[in-house]
């Protein structure tokens, strides 16, 4: 089984979150084909564009804005700490990154 990861900032309204959606719609379609979304917002659903159901969505609620260089600093070793323990947890074959 091929498992494929996108990683994306949210789910919002946008080009990558609709390329995102065709192809995760596409490729979990496929056979032996696992697709998984990693979210770096705090998206609580689907986002704006259909996902199919056994494409599954995490959330790592890592995306906010910093109000200095320290606490961006900061912000930016949290998303990375939150984001590779989702990603180890996953254990992917492919991480496609938007």
């Amino acid at each position: 089984m091929i498992n494929i990861v996108f990683v994306i900032a949210d789910l919002g309204m946008g080009g990558a979150q609709r390329v995102i959606s065709l192809l995760a719609t596409r490729l979990s379609a496929q056979a032996d084909t696992r697709v998984d979304i990693v979210s770096m917002g705090a998206d609580a659903g689907n986002g704006f564009f259909s996902i199919p159901p056994d494409v599954k969505i995490y959330s790592v609620g890592a995306a906010s804005r910093s109000q200095g260089a320290w606490s961006a600093i900061q912000a930016n070793v949290q998303r990375v700490v939150r984001l590779r323990a989702v990603l180890r947890g996953l254990a992917p074959d492919v991480v496609i990154s938007f």
